[in-house]
């Protein structure tokens, strides 16, 4: 099966890495760079590369042969958190498709771990909801969930086999360590950006 971190798109683009570095203070090779950086990071804000924000960046991508869940750390290295994926408030009622014959419409996949130090909830058929906790996720590096999703909008054989961006948009986004929680939802792009300087603390349960 071929890395998923090697898509053309998941989430994570070039350019956007680019809006990283001018964030940080470093120049990259694009044109991005060569503009002053009032300028570069406006755009980057304009386009929705999800790179100046200090959190977690969330993108989910419906992909061939499966879909996938990417988790990017723009912040502090993030430990002992979990995020909660609420797709009941997506667009397109998206619902996880694990088994054949269930509320998905073909191709079922097992919701996979394919990078990164964390771990998923066991997710049922027609589930529309993921768990993922972090166990250890440092600055900048990135974490994948491979899976298969449908919409349940659509009419059966009609567009239920892919859920595009605008479907996905409004899915809830909830990030929690400790006694802390912050929460944002999925745009049109399919990606949430949510602050969360939290991660810089020490542990609290209080």
């Amino acid at each position: 099966m071929a890395d998923p971190s090697e898509t053309k798109d998941n989430g994570i683009s070039q350019s956007g890495k680019v809006c990283r570095e001018l964030a940080d203070g470093r120049k990259g090779a694009t044109f991005v760079s060569m503009m002053p950086k009032v300028i570069a990071t406006g755009l980057c804000t304009l386009v929705g590369w999800p790179a100046l924000a200090e959190g977690v960046v969330v993108s989910i991508r419906d992909l061939s042969p499966y879909d996938i869940i990417t988790l990017q750390n723009t912040g502090c290295a993030l430990t002992g958190a979990v995020i909660n994926i609420d797709l009941q408030s997506s667009a397109g009622q998206i619902v996880i498709d694990t088994e054949y014959g269930g509320i998905g419409s073909q191709n079922p996949k097992p919701v996979e771990v394919q990078r990164g130090d964390i771990s998923v909830s066991d997710i049922q058929d027609g589930a529309q909801a993921v768990e993922i906790t972090i166990n250890h996720l440092g600055k900048d590096e990135s974490a994948i969930v491979t899976f298969d999703m449908d919409d349940s909008v659509q009419p059966l054989n009609a567009g239920r086999v892919t859920a595009s961006s605008a479907e996905l948009a409004g899915t809830t986004i909830r990030i929690m360590r400790g006694a802390a929680m912050a929460e944002a939802t999925l745009d049109y792009n399919a990606t949430a950006t949510i602050p969360f300087e939290e991660a810089c603390q020490p542990l609290s349960m209080s």
